[in-house]
């Protein structure tokens, strides 16, 4: 529970910082880009946020762009572990993205 409120906690301050720039979801495949500037032109972040994006097994193939600041996530829909960063993630991005921003 408390990790669970701690990757929902997590996601959400990082939203405020990010822009969606794409979210979709089909045939259990799913597709995110965020548009987040402070990786612009800084490689320690940029490592740093790769390193996690690894470590969640639902990620398939992630890129990330350290001139634009964009970061790209294709993942499994049906790996997303209940209670997880990328679940948070994903369910906060949803309601931002499909409202057209807040």
């Amino acid at each position: 529970m408390l990790n669970s409120l701690i990757s929902i906690s997590k996601a959400k301050l990082l939203l405020k910082e990010v822009t969606i720039a794409h979210l979709l979801e089909q045939d259990g495949q799913g597709r995110i880009r965020i548009i987040y500037p402070a990786l612009k032109h800084d490689k320690t972040l940029v490592e740093e946020a790769s390193l996690e994006l690894k470590a969640i097994n639902a990620i398939k193939t992630f890129s990330i762009n350290e001139i634009t600041g964009s970061v790209l996530i294709n993942y499994q829909t049906q790996a997303i572990e209940k209670g997880s960063f990328l679940e948070a993630l994903l369910n906060e991005a949803k309601k931002i993205y499909y409202k057209g921003g807040e």
